[in-house]
């Protein structure tokens, strides 16, 4: 089911398959998301939980028990109920069920709210153990950006900008075998920028571990327009686009988690940035577009 939200100056639409936010359109009609193709990727944004990624050996063990799961978890594969709705936002909850617990067996609440602001939209994450033993996991989010966003424009048109200088190291994993840490390269140096082109992508994600800076701009530097994105409160930023498709889109993912390391234990809790919550405990993180 579709979900329409509306304020003074823009238009979304949010669907309860996946609870994702498909469609953000300004008053002129120009599109900021990506809504899938089937030419390049029929996804959109997905929400990732409760991993990210896939699994080394394409499992893991919870309290001693092996599960398997699909990769970056079955979050962004089922419908979610409808809890809250206004005219601008939305609130979308995903329970467990007797399924998600053959994956992975808790008890938990997983709502996402998408909420229209003045200069674009925010998604929020509130996760809450609903069980009584420790619930480890993994979130994140998948925000599919159209790029270019205009006609007449071209990918490497745009620049991924940050507010001030930074050095930045990356992995480039070019399948989802286990990435080994000592792939990491240098990837920026004292640069507050770099510009988009597509063999960036041409094995798989950029993926930047430990990310100091959570706030930048997907943007054409010539005309000024584009996006800027904050992500305070997750560790790791993914970019992703089918570079060998040229695919007309840019996917920025805040996570917090990453796929598997062949460093990796066997417990999900020993995850790279996994979160651990007790009986009752809850974590909220949050990410928000700015139309610029």
């Amino acid at each position: 089911m579709l979900i329409q939200l509306e304020n003074e100056f823009f238009h979304g639409v949010a669907d309860t398959y996946g609870g994702e936010l498909i469609s953000l359109k300004d008053k002129n009609e120009v599109e900021y998301l990506w809504g899938g193709d089937e030419a390049y990727w029929v996804g959109r944004s997905p929400h990732l939980f409760p991993i990210i990624g896939t699994l080394k050996n394409q499992e893991t063990r919870i309290n001693g028990r092996r599960y398997s799961m699909e990769k970056h978890g079955f979050a962004r594969n089922t419908f979610y109920e409808v809890v809250k709705q206004t005219k601008t936002a939305v609130t979308f909850l995903l329970k467990d069920t007797e399924e998600t617990k053959l994956k992975y067996p808790f008890a938990f609440s997983f709502y996402v709210t998408h909420t229209l602001q003045t200069e674009g939209f925010t998604t929020s994450y509130r996760i809450v153990n609903e069980g009584r033993e420790e619930m480890p996991f993994c979130v994140g989010g998948h925000t599919g950006i159209r790029c270019p966003v205009r006609e007449g424009e071209s990918f490497a048109d745009y620049q991924i900008q940050f507010e001030r200088p930074v050095s930045l190291k990356a992995y480039c994993p070019a399948s989802d075998d286990p990435v080994k840490k000592t792939s990491e390269l240098s990837f920026l140096e004292k640069e507050d920028h770099f510009t988009l082109n597509y063999d960036l992508f041409a094995e798989g994600p950029i993926i930047f571990n430990q990310i100091s800076e959570h706030t930048l701009k997907l943007i054409n530097p010539k005309s000024k327009k584009g996006v800027g994105y904050t992500f305070e409160g997750f560790p790791v930023l993914a970019l992703w686009t089918i570079g060998k498709k040229q695919a007309p889109y840019l996917c920025l993912e805040p996570w917090h988690g990453l796929p598997a390391f062949e460093e990796d234990g066997e417990e999900l809790r020993e995850k790279q940035h996994s979160i651990v919550l007790g009986q009752g405990e809850e974590k909220i993180l949050s990410y928000h577009l700015q139309v610029l």
